[in-house]
């Protein structure tokens, strides 16, 4: 999934209005000036409640989903089933979180934390390197990545929360994913991308286009097939789309990801677009492409891509049972 992985930039671009879409294992949750509401498959409304006055990101969890304030360092954390919900008190300027069993854990940039909040809001701090911009997590690990000092850490949060290891990386990545047993990060401004073994915390880079500034893993890998990589390049108006190795371990065996982004050294796939896309996103063998400064959203199939809506704001779209769902003009649509 995508992604309850946030990226900085979004907080810093998007309107303290915004309609932000997100989909659930219950419906597709909208938040738009004050109420999040749920609709079902048929986009029939479920329920509509009172939210926060202004939501930055949406996180989703098994049974609930957690709407954050990056403004007002605030957390609502809701249940799917009836829309019942709890405000919390967060750190300086929340901006992502994951959901750990039954617990909160926010990424909190200015106060340079990552806090566990309980379901009694009970807030438990732990201090992380400066500039902390991305979380995201795998089974009991959380992972943070801080851009300006370059470094990725592992939280263990079976107990608690615990630095467990530190990777020293390149300052500046603009995207974060943990896919298996891989956490990758990318870096326009040298269009290089690094791969973190989670088991060794080792890293190695290889080449990424010519100016990336985003990430998407398409397919998972398996013991049957490798990972699918797509990285947005809005300076090619390109998606570049390869394999990764066939299994993590043995790609590290050989020197790391053998097809990966190679400029052309393992001939990696890519899909042109009219306009210079810097999104990606991927969930159920469904991926959208976007272009923040048009805001032209498109649909890619396998090296195939059409446009699918325009003027669609940076957050009001989603992925939902294998197709794309849209907020446009107070209402939701397909928009596939």
């Amino acid at each position: 999934m995508k992604k309850i992985i946030i990226a900085a930039m979004l907080f810093c671009s998007a309107p303290a209005f915004a309609q932000i879409v997100a989909t659930t294992d219950r419906g597709i949750a909208v938040a738009d000036h004050g109420v999040v509401t749920l609709y079902d498959s048929t986009l029939q409304r479920i329920w509509s409640v009172p939210a926060l006055e202004r939501v930055s990101s949406i996180v989703v969890g098994e049974d609930r989903i957690a709407l954050l304030d990056s403004w007002g360092n605030q957390a609502r954390v809701i249940r799917l089933a009836d829309g019942s919900g709890t405000t919390m008190a967060t750190g300086e300027t929340p901006i992502g979180a994951v959901f750990h069993r039954r617990d909160l854990i926010v990424l909190e940039r200015d106060s340079r934390t990552v806090s566990r909040i309980d379901r009694n809001g009970r807030r438990t701090a732990l201090a992380v390197s400066p500039d902390p911009s991305f979380i995201s997590a795998s089974a009991d690990r959380i992972y943070v990545y801080s851009r300006a000092a370059g470094l990725l850490q592992e939280l263990d949060a079976r107990d608690g929360l615990r630095l467990a290891r530190t990777a020293s990386l390149p300052p500046f990545a603009s995207d974060l994913e943990v896919s298996g047993n891989a956490a990758y990060l990318l870096y326009p401004r040298d269009a290089r991308l690094a791969a973190v073994n989670l088991e060794t915390f080792d890293a190695e880079m290889t080449a990424a286009g010519g100016a990336p500034s985003d990430l998407a893993v398409i397919r998972a890998g398996s013991a049957l097939s490798p990972p699918l990589i797509g990285i947005a390049d809005p300076a090619a108006k390109r998606v570049w789309t390869t394999e990764g190795a066939q299994s993590v371990g043995a790609a590290f065996g050989r020197g790391f990801l053998r097809g990966l982004i190679g400029l052309g050294l393992f001939r990696p796939r890519s899909s042109e677009f009219p306009t210079g896309v810097d999104r990606i996103a991927s969930a159920g063998g469904v991926t959208t492409v976007y272009d923040s400064t048009s805001g032209t959203l498109y649909r890619l199939d396998g090296q195939k891509s059409r446009s699918i809506g325009e003027g669609v704001a940076p957050q009001a779209f989603a992925i939902s049972s294998g197709r794309v769902v849209v907020w446009r003009n107070d209402a939701l649509h397909w928009a596939d």
